[in-house]
């Protein structure tokens, strides 16, 4: 039995060596700046050059961009024939030979030799950019600075790659200079607010292309991010209620105020309609389309100053005039707008808490043998805006056993499951948390689901308890005021 071990190890760098290789016959590479999060689309088209079938594809991210990565998809193009559509991958190790970490992409079907794919990879960047400069007056205009890596880590060779860079603004007040290496012309062309670097030609694997480049661009909105984001989502099975609440604790990322804020300098900005754009006045937030008696709070007290625009009648006429319901993922959702108490100006907070009501029916499922599932989204996502660290918590109602959770991306750690306690409780209810660092709009698109088993004698619990307490206070009661009635 240990023959067939050992040659079996010695065998594992052959057959990794002997897996399928790719050549890149084109990669562009496209980079959407922003305020607190960049968007890099890169489209690679390669063909098998081995004589292996190839099952997945592997693409490098470098260091500095792979420690902002708050997500990461992969979609193929139309090709082969087939429609195309988005394709799973999993977090490889380090490669110190590239100085990049390993994505592999797993293909749709095996290809063999000579045969393409196209497909795209899609980033959004935590944080890539910072305030240049640091400091400006309440009128001045904001600039913010990008370094990034422009190139593309790949381990397979390519023959033709281009990088574009699209600004917020055509105001570009410098750049760095383009790599002269494997390209024919060194310079930079630029049209509007996009910058075109390359093409460049037939550059060799692992090779790495302008770390470090740089690019100071105009940003005229305010630069917001998360520093941390608590929902708490509370299942009722008795109300039929589903509660969500968010405890945020936002930062302004912008450049500072320098000098005192001047509220009359604020107010004529904004009757002219030039508000200062490092100056956050005003928050929207995209509800549930049932979703009812929305609050908002910070640590003072109520903040009145919010407007809350429910989704209007789930119902549509029909020509017999009938009315027939339209289906929840069609309906039109609520806005929340809120202003906050005071305007936040860069390196400043403001930490809130806001919540609402939905039915239950909205998000939860009955499947057979008395179990449920339930579909919540991760979070509220607001355009550009990034959250260092969610902490995403769902209270089931107090009897549920066998809790399982399903996430739409990895999780650093597993879900953490305890029991949470509330009025009126007996044994307490189950809970599960889950915690991630680094994460954009996308992480709340789709839901995170939590499948979980009720009895029907579950659903009594809480009353045979409240009952049990009070019959059992009534009794002794009773039995004092006999006691104290026959001395």
């Amino acid at each position: 039995m240990l023959l067939p071990r050992l040659v079996a190890l010695a065998l594992l760098p052959l057959l990794a060596s002997a897996a399928a290789s790719f050549q890149n016959t084109a990669i562009v590479r496209t980079i959407e700046l922003g305020g607190s999060i960049s968007v890099v689309s890169t489209t690679y088209t390669a063909k098998v050059t081995s004589q292996e079938s190839a099952t997945e594809y592997i693409v490098g991210l470098g260091k500095e961009e792979e420690s902002k990565v708050g997500w990461f998809d992969v979609r193929e193009k139309k090709a082969r024939g087939g429609e195309g559509g988005q394709l799973e991958w999993r977090r490889g190790r380090w490669d110190e030979r590239s100085s990049s970490r390993l994505y592999h992409i797993i293909l749709s079907s095996p290809l063999s030799t000579s045969e393409s794919i196209t497909f795209t990879t899609t980033l959004h960047l935590v944080a890539p950019s910072y305030a240049k400069p640091a400091s400006i007056a309440q009128s001045e205009d904001q600039y913010l600075m990008f370094v990034g890596d422009i190139g593309v880590h790949s381990p397979y060779p390519t023959d033709v790659e281009r990088v574009k860079f699209r600004a917020p603004t055509t105001t570009i007040l410098s750049h760095s200079e383009v790599p002269t290496e494997y390209t024919r012309d060194s310079t930079i062309t630029k049209s509007g607010a996009t910058l075109t670097l390359g093409p460049y030609y037939n550059v060799p694997a692992k090779t790495e292309i302008g770390q470090g480049f740089e690019i100071h661009y105009k940003y005229d909105a305010p630069v917001i991010s998360l520093r941390s984001l608590k929902r708490a989502v509370e299942v009722s099975h008795w109300g039929n209620n589903l509660n969500v609440q968010d405890d945020i604790v936002l930062f302004n990322s912008g450049p500072t105020l320098k000098g005192h804020f001047s509220r009359i300098t604020h107010q004529q900005a904004k009757h002219y309609r030039r508000p200062a754009p490092q100056i956050l006045s005003d928050i929207s937030l995209n509800l549930p389309p049932h979703a009812t008696d929305p609050y908002y709070y910070d640590i003072i007290g109520n903040v009145s100053t919010s407007n809350f625009r429910p989704s209007p009648p789930p119902t549509v006429a029909s020509s017999s005039t009938v009315k027939r319901r339209v289906p929840a993922a069609a309906e039109q959702g609520s806005v929340l707008e809120l202003r906050p108490r005071y305007p936040i100006a860069g390196g400043w907070n403001f930490t809130f808490t806001v919540g609402w009501d939905a039915p239950l029916g909205d998000s939860l499922k009955r499947l057979s043998g008395g179990e449920y599932l339930l579909g919540v989204p991760f979070l509220t996502g607001m355009t550009d805006v990034a959250v260092d660290e969610v902490e995403f918590t769902v209270i089931l109602p107090e009897g549920a056993k066998d809790v399982s959770v399903e996430t739409p991306f990895p999780l650093e750690n597993a879900p953490t499951h305890f029991i949470h306690t509330t009025y009126l409780d007996s044994l307490g209810r189950p809970a599960i948390k889950i915690v991630k660092s680094l994460c954009t709009e996308k992480c709340g698109e789709d839901l995170v689901y939590v499948k979980y088993t009720l009895s029907p004698l579950a659903h009594w619990q809480k009353t045979f308890a409240v009952t049990t307490v009070s019959m059992g206070l009534f009794g002794g009661v009773m039995m004092l005021k006999r006691a104290l009635g026959a001395k």
